[in-house]
């Protein structure tokens, strides 16, 4: 009977991450391009830079696709699908992992789907070339959930030792397919130390719960340590070190970052940015709060559990930006946070008596909001890719006109910003192919199915003056040889 109970339980908490997941990131689906999949789509996935930034399992999967022949964006349609599965799979186990099948199932249910539609997650299915990626992740992250599991009923048989034969390849296989679901992992352990603490009361409970986990502790701490040597051998391996975000910050520069970091805190949880309204985290910490006070009447100690849990939870989702040579926090890189909110409120839950019906309206309404947003953004990322490409196939038949061909070297100044920009550009997410040299040839050549030699350069206003600025008729010149397009919005 319990078994049955145990299923029904994983079925529903199954159908509210799916259900969130779709919702949010259902536009995926469609064809759309980040920076990054102009560049994978031309010229295929870079295995060194996967290599130096340590993510030697994408590394992996990169050579595969590479020796297929197949760019990671053009197989983005299969990849989403296969993520929502797996990405609904790993946040149900890690879920029944944390909370041991305790608490209300609707209400869990409800959070799954919050865990899965929060936009710092969705800004990765902006990136298609990242999509197979996060597949293998969550498929990662779903099987360590079930070989705890299965270890945990083998106790006390498997030990220590057998507990690091189990679990210490799947561990380091997800650190290096993205070092951000390595600490999804430790988000969930941690959840499940201080729930079982708070359990069972007092220092005992917190003894008996370090003394339980003992074996998965170390493990995980012990397979932290290899992937640090691997990490190391993999760049040593790819030969450059050109990537801020794949090396330790200076000891000189860490003052500078705690006040990077205050801001962040401050950003994240309580200011409106692109991707997040502060109306939505308003919900979020007022469900928090409010429940935790009400908890707070007659278990104190609970009440404590669950703002620890938040506390080192959200220094865990920013803890490997923190650490970066680069300050590169964005969303996608810190989607622990969504887990945080998650893992806060699903601990809430389970001793949340009173109110469960005011408890789940609100994780509801949470949900609509960030399925919204998330919408919001991918939504934006189409149009800025419909602009893009009628950008490029009117700039060409300009330079046509104007006697220029594709052979000549063009350089474009002065980037391009759109009078009405989205809401959701965010430092490189939803902003201009023509705003990357990088990728300005490439989106030249989506739109034309022709291959430019043309440059992105910063412009000045004694070049391009505004009523030079392109579309106008004196927007290309030949200046000293060179094919100039001076690029804006008069």
């Amino acid at each position: 009977m319990s078994e049955v109970i145990a299923s029904q339980r994983a079925r529903a908490i199954f159908f509210g991450a799916l259900l969130g997941l779709i919702l949010s990131k259902g536009l995926s689906l469609t064809p759309g391009f980040s920076l990054d999949d102009y560049v994978f789509v031309n010229q295929g996935a870079s295995i060194t830079q996967s290599l130096v930034q340590g993510r030697f399992t994408q590394a992996a999967l990169f050579a595969i696709l590479n020796n297929l022949g197949v760019s990671s964006p053009s197989i983005a349609f299969p990849g989403t699908l296969l993520f929502f599965i797996a990405a609904g799979s790993a946040i149900t186990m890690g879920i029944l992992f944390a909370t041991r099948s305790k608490g209300s199932v609707t209400a869990q249910a409800g959070i799954a789907a919050i865990i899965g539609s929060y936009p710092y997650l969705t800004e990765y299915s902006t990136f298609r070339e990242s999509i197979f990626t996060q597949v293998i992740a969550f498929t990662l992250l779903t099987l360590i959930f079930a070989l705890v599991s299965v270890l945990e009923r083998l106790k006390p048989k498997v030990g220590l030792v057998g507990t690091m034969v189990w679990l210490i390849i799947p561990l380091l296989a997800i650190a290096g397919t993205i070092q951000t679901a390595m600490m999804v992992v430790f988000l969930f352990i941690f959840s499940r130390l201080v729930i079982d603490s708070v359990t069972i009361g007092g220092i005992n409970g917190l003894k008996q719960s370090l003394q339980s986990h003992s074996a998965l502790i170390i493990t995980f701490l012990f397979s932290g340590i290899i992937y640090a040597m691997l990490f190391v051998f993999s760049q040593t391996f790819a030969g450059t070190h050109l990537d801020g975000r794949a090396s330790l910050i200076s000891i000189s520069d860490i003052p500078l970052r705690l006040n990077d970091i205050a801001n962040l805190f401050k950003f994240v949880f309580l200011s409106t940015e692109p991707v997040l309204s502060s109306a939505v985290k308003f919900l979020l910490l007022a469900t928090i709060i409010g429940s935790i006070l009400k908890i707070g009447i007659n278990k104190p100690q609970v009440a404590i559990g669950c703002i620890v849990i938040f506390i080192v939870l959200s220094a865990g989702s920013i803890f490997l930006v923190s650490i970066s040579a680069a300050w590169w926090p964005v969303p996608r890189a810190i989607y622990g946070i969504g887990f945080t909110y998650g893992l806060t409120l699903i601990a809430i839950s389970i001793w949340l008596d009173k109110y469960q019906g005011l408890f789940i309206g609100m994780i509801v309404t949470i949900a609509a909001g960030l399925i919204f947003h998330s919408n919001a953004l991918l939504y934006d990322q189409l149009r800025v890719n419909r602009w893009d490409l009628w950008t490029a196939g009117a700039l060409a038949h300009d330079l046509a006109n104007a006697g220029v061909n594709q052979n000549e070297k063009i350089y474009l100044i002065g980037g391009l910003k759109y009078s009405s920009a989205p809401k959701t550009v965010y430092r490189d997410l939803n902003i201009s192919a023509f705003s990357d040299s990088s990728t300005v040839n490439y989106i030249m050549q989506e739109a034309t199915g022709r291959e430019w030699n043309v440059v992105a350069i910063e412009g000045n206003s004694d070049v391009c003056p505004p009523e030079y600025l392109w579309p106008s008729k004196k927007s290309i010149r030949t200046i000293q040889q060179r094919v100039i397009v001076c690029m804006g919005t008069p």
